[in-house]
Order: structure tokens, then sequence, then C-alpha cells
């Protein structure tokens, strides 16, 4: 049984894109190969039930890299056939401390760009030069879209090895990912039937677009007939200020859910007649369109980055400025039937990643 490696400084139950992506890769490759994950040791988590190996690593903050070297140097990584260097933390500790050989059967996972990339200090630049020899002797390389391909390789002067990546989406798993009960959700809040809803699913962070999506709230409610709700999922360090505000001018039909497990998502999106994320942030793809369109929700996004390749535009809306989110909301959006929208499913994405793994 081929032996793999998965190394992840991001790792449930800390459940940010790569350490989700991780997790399912793990999972999915445990089925057919002798999987062990290393990630960095949580207070919070418990490996009893997985079905893969987990090293944890004890680690400090700001001198993590150290921890994963002494790792590196106590245990002979030749016995894996494969190396998945999953995040930013692992792609930067191979670099520096794998030879050649390793690095020959590594393959990378790109899920978004560095915040080091977009830094102009020795720092920087250092984290470049040994990331990009990650990148020059890896075997293959795995971005989650054309955009965070551009981004890294073009705008951070990688070009030259464009030509070993392959563009795989991110997966919606269907078990956790379909249409269910609009009114489990609607009853628990006492949301009527008639009414319009609309869900954010995120961080509750400034930069995710939270300042900006409650100003148009309140235009939608002055401007519709119909009565309008906008449910927030989540957790972040922007929630509270967000909460004051509304309390303070006495904005209504706003909910704050506070966190919601994944495997319960879906009662939520589905609850809902429109998803709407207007990030400010450089989104890689936006795991979070999938999911609500998996489960019969309209998507609304801003039209650049990774979002682009997220939302299906027959059905959902990539926009360009407040007026077109506006006109949507209020005229122009149908509901979804059916599951519409066709997604990569996990069975055909680790089918993919299979592929790499044999075929190379």
């Amino acid at each position: 049984m081929k032996n793999i490696l998965i190394f992840s400084h991001e790792f449930p139950p800390r459940l940010g894109g790569a350490g989700v992506i991780a997790n399912q890769l793990a999972t999915n490759l445990s089925e057919n190969y002798k999987v062990t994950v290393v990630t960095k040791k949580r207070r919070e988590a418990d490996f009893s039930n997985c079905s893969f190996n987990v090293i944890e690593i004890f680690t400090v903050k700001y001198l993590w890299i150290f921890s994963y070297i002494l790792f590196y140097f106590f245990n002979d990584l030749r016995k894996y056939e494969t190396i998945i260097l999953n995040d930013g933390g692992a792609i930067f500790s191979a670099g520096l401390i794998f030879n050649e050989n390793l690095l020959n059967n590594s393959i990378i996972y790109i899920h978004g760009v560095e915040k080091y990339f977009e830094l102009n200090n020795f720092f920087s630049y250092f984290f470049k030069k040994i990331f990009k020899r990650s990148l020059k002797y890896s075997k293959n390389i795995i971005a989650v879209s054309h955009y965070i391909t551009n981004e890294v390789f073009e705008e951070v002067k990688f070009l030259e090895f464009k030509d070993k990546v392959k563009i795989i989406n991110n997966p919606i798993e269907k078990s956790l990912f379909f249409e269910t009960q609009k009114s489990y959700i609607r009853n628990k809040y006492n949301i009527e039937m008639d009414s319009v809803v609309l869900i954010s699913v995120s961080r509750i962070v400034k930069k995710k677009g939270y300042d900006h999506m409650y100003k148009l709230f309140k235009k939608i409610q002055k401007k519709s007939s119909k009565k309008h709700y906008w449910l927030i999922v989540g957790e972040g360090n922007y929630k509270n200020k967000l909460e004051q505000l509304i309390n303070k001018e006495n904005t209504k039909n706003i909910i704050f859910t506070g966190f919601v497990p994944q495997k319960k998502l879906r009662f939520y999106y589905s609850a809902a007649d429109i998803f709407w994320l207007l990030s400010e942030l450089k989104e890689s793809y936006g795991n979070v369109y999938q999911e609500a369109q998996a489960c019969n929700t309209i998507a609304i996004g801003w039209n650049k980055y990774g979002v682009k390749e997220s939302i299906n535009t027959k059905f959902g809306l990539l926009a360009k400025n407040d007026d077109e989110i506006l006109k949507f909301v209020l005229n122009d959006y149908k509901l979804l039937n059916n599951n519409s929208i066709n997604l990569l499913t996990s069975v055909q994405w680790i089918n993919k990643i299979k592929k790499i793994l044999n075929n190379g």
C-alpha cells in the first residue's frame, strides 16, 4: 500500500480553506493508501476516530518553523512515496530543509496568495526564495483556480513553473451540502415563509465586506415591499462591532447565529433565497459560494479574483457595482430548482488527485 504524508500547518479543528482540504485529502486517500498527517498541535483537537495517522507538532508562535525542522531531522521521510505540501507553512518548511530527492517526491497544493508575497522586506525576499525552491524541484503543483495560478506565478515572478500547474477546483461534499427544508431554520428564528432571506457564511472580519453588505441591506429594506432578513453565520473579531452598530441604529431582521458546524450548514443555506458575500479580500476561489449553490441557493459576489470561478452566472450574480446587486435582489433573481448547478463532487475531485499521485 502506498505510503503518503500530508503536511499541513492548518488542520481541523481550525477550519480555514487549506485545513478543510487537508482533512478531505486525508479522509478520502486513506481508503486506498496509508496516510499520515503532520500538523501543528492544538489543544482542542481529537483524532481518535480518524482513518489516518496524525502526528502533532508542538509549536511556539513566530518560531513554529524550528519545530518542523526538528521533526524532519529526527524522522526518515524517505519511507513516504509521496509528500503533499498543503499550505504555505508546509511549502516554506520543505523548501528550507528538504533535499532535492524529497522535493521530487512532493506535490505542492496552492490555496491562496501568501501574505509574505505582498510585503517588501528581507523576510519576504527570503520567503519567496525558499518557496521558489520548493516549486522548482516539486513533482507536481496543484492550484485551486486560474486566478490563483496567475496571481502566484505571474505576479510573484514564478512564471517558469506555470507549466507544472494542474488546476483542480475545490470539491463539494454531496453528503454535507444538499437542499433541505426551508422551514427548519426559518421556524427556529421566527422568519415568515413568504419573506426573502439573505445569508452570509464566513469569518466575521471587516475585510469580508460586512459594512458594505450592511449598508446595502438597509437600502433593500427601504426599497422593497417584501420583508427581508439577513442571517449572518460565523464568528470573528469584527462581530461585536458590527452588532453594536446594528443595535445602535436599531436595524431589524439581522440575525447572528454564531458558529455553525459544517455538518449543519446545509440547513442554513437551504433556508435562504440568496447567499451573498462581498469580500474585499483576494479570494482564491470561494468555497462558501459553491456550498450555497449545492443547497440550491443563489450566490452573489464581486466580479473579481477567484470568486469569478465559483459562481454560476446563469443563476447567480457576479456584481460590478451596488446598483447591480440591488436590482438583482429586488427584481431579477429566480429561485433554483432540482440542483440546476453542476459542481465538482468530492468523488470527482479525489479521482483527479489520485490520477496525479499514480501518474505524476
